[in-house]
């Protein structure tokens, strides 16, 4: 099958210090207590609703801050702050400003994977989750559109270019140009929607799909609170499904928000590699309990968790393959990998066939049918069991056909309309008196001496 297996360790882990997990973000949570990975010198600022541009320039002033970034959340923006100041202080500082509703640091998140070094030469995930079933119905439709919020997409991969959609973004380089420095992303579109049935390379959970690359992610598989959340509210405005395999430790509410703000698209992330339960030190955005965050879990090859997945009965709601996945990889690669980031896409690929299938479900009911139809495995997880997109797939039933068209209505029996004649009256002086009579009378009157015009009245001289 031409797969490339790469030698280079990647450096992607999941965040460090997961013990600080019941940090918050949000105001007046005490400026000590923020330890978890930030960008240094940055901060994201929430300004009070009405106030004006002078007012948060004079704010910034005293802080002796700058204005880095405008944010797509309202009021917000990335704050620059004085050399070696500190981020915790200055989220005091902030939020003790009457014009400031709220501040927090600018987190940094990273892609949920686990390097592997293993290669099969065929997609065992596929096969475990019933996918050749779903096919039965359909292969997807390019029509539904599947953002990947990572760390880019191979854009000219043979097996990806077909399915790519237009209008992708690139927001940590701030440009039009999401292409993948690093290959995560990539991998992760592949499981999503590497083209089906062409004879070369890997297939994706579905044949044809549109596949959004929205780079929010660098070349090390970092990313911030700004490019994170900023990706995320441009992709949920495009497409019904965002793929997120990244997390942090952070309850971030600039993160939290942006998913909030578009409730009928799913975000579909992983769930984490620390082997932790993400009910007891969450992981984020899977803890985030927006009703369109699905939560996936990482099984093997023998339907067991993965030794490194996250779990959480209250908190993840279903697993999908994530060990030794293969898939894409940038310059036209192929590789296997292991870790929830590979789960996801299964589940946001699933997500898109159930949409083909029925584009006039909401996110609720193509939630509900994927937690609904997958294997029982009594799983420490919301729904208990991994995905079966086969089974999902048909238990959605296809949009009714359109009703036919209406018989062309009867013609209404001409009605025959009454003509009115119009009366000409010729104005005649008929002995001594002035009179109107009809025109085909005026004949005979003149014969009998009638002139035609109004009689003139004579005035007797005295």
């Amino acid at each position: 099958m031409g797969e490339v297996g790469r030698g280079v360790a990647v450096l992607l882990a999941a965040i460090a210090a997961l013990a600080c997990a019941a940090l918050v973000a949000a105001r007046g949570a005490p400026a000590a207590s923020i330890t978890a990975e930030y960008v240094p010198g940055e901060l994201i600022v929430q300004f009070k609703p009405g106030l004006r541009t002078a007012a948060e320039t004079s704010i910034l002033a005293s802080e002796d801050a700058t204005l880095e970034q405008r944010l797509a959340a309202p009021r917000s923006a990335v704050v620059r702050l004085p050399k070696g100041a500190s981020v915790p202080a200055a989220v005091r500082s902030f939020e003790l400003r009457a014009g400031v509703a709220g501040a927090q640091p600018n987190f940094v998140y990273r892609a949920q994977v686990i390097p592997s070094d293993l290669r099969f030469a065929e997609q065992w995930g596929l096969v475990r989750i019933g996918a050749p079933a779903a096919w039965d119905a359909g292969t997807g439709s390019r029509s539904v559109t599947v953002a990947v919020a990572d760390t880019g997409v191979d854009l000219d991969h043979p097996d990806l270019s077909p399915n790519i959609a237009p209008g992708g973004h690139d927001f940590v380089g701030n440009d039009e140009d999401p292409s993948d420095e690093q290959g995560h992303g990539t991998h992760v579109a592949g499981i999503i929607g590497a083209l089906g049935n062409d004879g070369r390379g890997v297939t994706g959970v579905n044949w044809n799909v549109g596949l959004l690359p929205v780079r929010v992610l660098d070349a090390s598989g970092r990313g911030t609170t700004a490019t994170i959340a900023e990706g995320f509210r441009y992709a949920a405005s495009r497409a019904r499904i965002v793929n997120a395999s990244l997390g942090g430790a952070v309850n971030d509410p600039a993160l939290e928000a942006a998913i909030a703000a578009y409730p009928e698209t799913l975000f579909v992330v992983a769930a984490g590699n620390s082997g932790t339960s993400n009910d007891v030190l969450p992981s984020f955005p899977c803890a985030y309990p927006e009703p369109n965050v699905v939560c996936v879990a990482a099984t093997d090859a023998t339907d067991a968790l993965a030794y490194f997945s996250n779990v959480g009965p209250a908190t993840v709601d279903l697993a999908a393959p994530g060990v030794s996945i293969l898939s894409t990889w940038r310059d036209g690669d192929y590789y296997s990998a292991s870790g929830t980031s590979m789960a996801a896409p299964h589940v946001a690929g699933a997500a898109a066939l159930v949409w083909s299938r029925n584009p006039a479900l909401n996110a609720a009911q193509v939630k509900s049918a994927l937690l609904g139809s997958v294997d029982p495995l009594g799983l420490p997880l919301v729904s208990g069991g991994r995905l079966n997109v086969g089974r999902a797939v048909g238990a959605v039933a296809p949009p009714p056909p359109p009703p036919p068209p209406s018989p062309p209505a009867a013609a209404a029996p001409a009605v025959k309309k009454k003509v009115v004649k119009r009366v000409i009256r010729v104005t005649i002086c008929h002995r001594g008196r002035t009179l109107k009579v009809r025109k085909s009378q005026v004949r005979k009157h003149r014969r009998h001496g009638d002139k035609l015009r109004a009689c003139r009245r004579h005035v007797r001289r005295r």
